[in-house]
């Protein structure tokens, strides 16, 4: 029930939801030094080997999804090594050139809104639970007959029921800041990889599909999209660790300035 202060009401939710706030900067501050120390400590990236397939499957996932949400059709998808290897979409019609950017993009916006969502745990419980649904779903539906994709979706999915179902608040928003920045970073990593790929060969990508269906070459759609990427990390990031807006910055300098 909410206090009431001299014989009216007063609404406890602005606080509740400052401190959620609150709650959720601190937790994206102790995943990336979490993140940090498992990657500084000996063997302290094993605990980090479930990100790997689960970025593979988001990106494939949003090949998936673009694909549907332009009239295209998806006939599997596969899994290189459970996702240790990449992946593949298996996808017929659609808007070609959006399908081609969505993985790579998409990845990046994943991570971004796992970070904006660290202040909002019961947002992140429910979002745990689509996944342990929804994993499922696309092994029977689109990956039965891979048995590395299968395996590593089913995993994913125990994974996320467990953590939604006995994660105190605090854990749950470090554990989902971990891995929202690991997802960045893998993201991010890809494209550079990806960036590196069409530079140096003419190796199949999704970049070249995007070049062939366009007069625009594949490093320069490598490129945009990894402008694209690092803008929505930095848009995820700003928000979770409370970083100041390029805005704000700029004001500050002026003001310095003008003080000077």
């Amino acid at each position: 029930m909410s206090p009431r202060v001299g014989g009216a009401q007063v609404s406890s939710a602005p606080a509740t939801s400052a401190a959620a706030a609150l709650s959720g900067r601190a937790a994206a501050w102790t995943g990336t030094g979490l993140s940090a120390v498992l990657w500084l400590v000996p063997f302290g990236s094993i605990a980090l080997i479930p990100v790997r397939p689960y970025a593979t499957i988001v990106h494939e996932g949003w090949h998936a999804l673009v694909a549907l949400l332009t009239g295209g059709q998806v006939d599997g998808v596969q899994l290189v090594a459970g996702g240790f290897g990449g992946g593949l979409a298996l996808i017929s019609g659609g808007w070609s050139l959006a399908i081609a950017a969505a993985g790579y993009l998409g990845s990046a916006v994943t991570g971004a809104l796992w970070l904006r969502s660290l202040g909002r745990p019961r947002l992140l419980r429910g979002v745990l639970i689509a996944h342990a649904i929804l994993m499922p779903l696309i092994a029977i539906v689109w990956s039965r007959t891979d048995f590395d994709a299968v395996l590593a979706l089913l995993g994913l999915a125990a994974l996320a029921a467990a953590a939604a179902k006995w994660l105190g608040r605090r854990s749950l928003q470090v554990i989902c800041a971990l891995l929202a920045l690991q997802l960045c970073l893998a993201a991010l990593g890809d494209l550079q990889t990806l960036f590196a790929i069409t530079t140096a060969t003419d190796a199949h990508s999704d970049a070249q599909l995007a070049a062939g269906i366009t007069p625009i070459p594949a490093v320069v759609w490598a490129v945009v999209w990894g402008i694209g990427g690092l803008v929505a990390v930095f848009w995820g990031l700003r928000s979770a660790l409370g970083l100041p807006s390029l805005q704000a910055v700029r004001r500050r300098f002026s003001r310095r300035a003008a003080v000077s």
